[in-house]
């Protein structure tokens, strides 16, 4: 059977890797769009261990259209006989009406089945969703932090550290990095969302530590933690006195954006302070971060550089030695 997953446009590698991981075969990489094939039973082996795929999609359909009634020539969706069809669309460059495109397949019925279509220009690939909720609901947000990190974007931030059993997160917020990790290093699948055999569960514990200086977020992450059931430390403190509160080799963090002009003054003096404080007490540390800007690479060597797109915002994802 064929399927499709998507992700963030600039980690598409490091899904397919976990795809791959999981059994799936990799056919090819789109922006934003992994194809790939497997046995019937493998979208609920990726809905419960893929921590950076957002969907998996049973393909029903793929090929070039001229018109919107083209749609009925690729798509043969069996699954869908006799069920109401709830059709969702993701198009670019193309020059098609979405009404005229969802009436095309939109069925009405006993049961009900979303069907995504992706299209790109002419081309057209048409999946049976085996997800619903989107993959980044992880059910453990208690507290929402205003600027909350996605996630897979924490997942993808502690792959590209390279980190092993310990790290520092010195901006954590509402602590998604932090339980991203814990749950990376115990190996604990999306079981609030989807049942599978388990793996062994690692019996060690990770040394992972939060700094926040919020004391409202403080909290707001320790009850997420809680609920995620991730044994973290997190500690009210300011980042630019990061050696007070932590000894590591791996920094990985969200820092804040600062993308409003009045705010950026501010947030660059704290960069400089942050950067100050790293570079004289965690020389030859691993800093792994996301930011809009390009501002750290005047500090640190840079190790890998990738840019993402995140929701309207283009950001990039740096590894730096310290």
């Amino acid at each position: 059977m064929r399927f499709v997953s998507t992700t963030f446009e600039g980690i598409e590698d490091l899904a397919a890797r976990e795809i791959e991981k999981n059994g799936g075969k990799i056919e090819r990489i789109e922006r934003g769009l992994i194809l790939y094939s497997g046995s019937e039973t493998l979208p609920q082996k990726i809905n419960y261990f893929a921590k950076k795929v957002e969907r998996v999609a049973i393909v029903v359909g793929e090929g070039e259209i001229k018109k919107e009634r083209d749609l009925r020539k690729i798509i043969d969706c069996s699954h869908c006989e006799g069920k109401k069809i709830d059709v969702k669309l993701e198009m670019r460059n193309a020059m098609f009406r979405k009404k005229e495109l969802v009436n095309e397949i939109k069925k009405e019925g006993s049961g009900e089945v979303n069907v995504f279509l992706w299209i790109n220009g002419e081309h057209v690939i048409a999946g049976l969703d085996t997800t619903g909720e989107g993959l980044h609901h992880r059910g453990y947000e208690r507290f929402k932090h205003p600027a909350s990190l996605n996630p897979l974007i924490a997942s993808s931030l502690l792959t590209i550290s390279g980190w092993k059993r310990e790290f520092v997160d010195p901006f954590c917020g509402s602590g998604t990095i932090l339980i991203e990790g814990y749950h990376q290093f115990k190996g604990v699948g999306n079981e609030w969302r989807f049942r599978y055999e388990k793996k062994k569960i690692n019996k060690n514990e990770p040394e992972i530590i939060g700094v926040e200086i919020n004391e409202k977020y403080v909290e707001g992450a320790k009850l997420n933690a809680k609920a995620a059931r991730a044994k973290v430390r997190i500690i009210q403190g300011d980042s630019k006195f990061l050696n007070k509160y932590a000894n590591s080799n791996y920094i990985i963090t969200n820092p804040p954006f600062g993308l409003r002009m009045s705010d950026k003054k501010k947030v660059f003096g704290l960069y400089e302070s942050f950067a100050n404080n790293i570079e004289e007490h965690f020389s030859g540390a691993i800093l792994t971060m996301i930011i809009p800007h390009t501002k750290f690479e005047n500090y640190f060597k840079i190790e890998e550089k990738r840019k993402i797109k995140y929701g309207k915002l283009e950001a990039y994802i740096y590894r730096f030695k310290i």
